[in-house]
């Protein structure tokens, strides 16, 4: 008898210890985690550190008013330094230690490296990137970002209509951001009835340009296009000064930011520019909270990458808001019925997964970024 009771009691506690690991494992956790993968070191550094700057604000701010549905949000960040390669071991760490629901992912070399990836494994990934395939043909894709076809597009007729330009030369940096660029200006152009005279592209890690550029300035041509980024387009744009081109400068969205801004004072004068409305010299009611809380906490102004990475972070939270439960596929349900958003950028157009700030046209006068008027 007592045989049987002891029994009784091992399979009783068996299965009490069953329930409280299923209740365990069921039991839903404290913190919404998703990931960001960033340049945080290396060239590109700078960029990341922007970035991350608009993330850490936002998630701040979110859980000082309780979080998530009573739940914090928090981020866990991976190192990628801007190379392909990096970012997919980054992805692949990030979804087998904890599978979030989403990663964030900055630059268009590491975005699409990891585009497979997210169908591959169910994840939502805002490809924060500016090349113009990253969304197309995978549900599994969002962006809260400028896109190389608004900027193509918008500075084509600018330059053919606006400014007479008819024949132009594109330095483009070597990545797939550049040679998007490259792509879709080159079509917008040449659709308007405009020559593209030669493309060249350089190095993103190089620091001497004179051949490339000796090779643009041989086809004598109306302006150069700039596309690129960081340390390398800063110092390719002074070499252009310095072997002596003094016609139009054409750029994008990055002439308006550090470094190139810092490098590049000289060439960057009287230069034409695509870059989003976001500017904190002329703040709208919506962005001057945002712009004074980037003041207070970093000491600097903030750049628009700033901006639209913290309204990421704002659609993000009304996704999780929105969707019936937690379930990844509710989440990006959600995510496709936020039809309208205004943020810290300002109001962003949206397309299908996609959410873009509007462009606008500006220039430097006297080192300072002014709106461009057409003379």
């Amino acid at each position: 008898m007592k045989k049987i009771w002891i029994g009784i009691i091992i399979v009783a506690a068996v299965a009490l210890a069953i329930v409280l690991i299923v209740t365990l494992i069921k039991k839903e956790p404290e913190e919404i985690t998703i990931g960001a993968i960033l340049p945080l070191s290396g060239p590109s550094a700078w960029i990341g550190e922007l970035r991350k700057m608009g993330f850490d604000l936002a998630v701040e701010e979110i859980n000082a008013l309780g979080g998530i549905n009573g739940k914090k949000l928090k981020i866990i960040y991976e190192d990628d330094k801007n190379e392909p390669l990096q970012a997919v071991n980054s992805f692949r760490k990030l979804i087998t230690t904890m599978h979030p629901p989403i990663i964030m992912v900055a630059m268009s070399n590491s975005a699409m490296a990891v585009r497979p990836l997210a169908e591959e494994t169910n994840t939502i990934v805002f490809a924060n990137g500016n090349h113009p395939e990253l969304v197309k043909g995978n549900d599994w894709i969002f962006r809260v970002f400028v896109t190389s076809e608004q900027e193509a597009e918008l500075m084509a007729n600018i330059a053919l209509k606006k400014q007479g330009i008819n024949k132009i030369a594109i330095l483009y940096i070597d990545d797939v951001s550049g040679e998007g660029g490259k792509n879709e200006f080159g079509k917008y152009f040449k659709e308007l009835g405009g020559e593209i005279s030669i493309a060249e592209k350089y190095d993103k890690n190089g620091t001497d340009f004179k051949s490339e550029i000796s090779k643009v300035l041989d086809k004598k041509v109306d302006a150069i296009y700039v596309i690129g980024y960081g340390n390398a387009a800063g110092k390719l744009l002074n070499q252009l000064t310095e072997l002596g081109y003094k016609g139009k400068i054409l750029g994008t969205m990055n002439f308006g930011g550090p470094p190139i801004s810092e490098i590049a004072s000289v060439p960057l004068e009287g230069s034409i520019f695509t870059t989003p409305f976001f500017d904190p010299k002329i703040p709208t009611s919506k962005t001057k909270e945002f712009i004074d809380k980037i003041k207070s906490r970093y000491n600097k102004d903030p750049y628009w990458i700033t901006a639209t990475e913290y309204d990421s972070i704002y659609i993000i939270k009304e996704a999780f808001n929105k969707a019936k439960d937690k379930d990844v596929k509710n989440i990006r349900k959600s995510l496709l019925n936020i039809l309208e958003f205004e943020g810290a950028a300002g109001k962003y157009e949206h397309k299908t997964r996609e959410w873009l700030p509007t462009l606008t046209i500006r220039t430097y006068k006297n080192r300072k970024i002014v709106p461009f008027e057409n003379e």
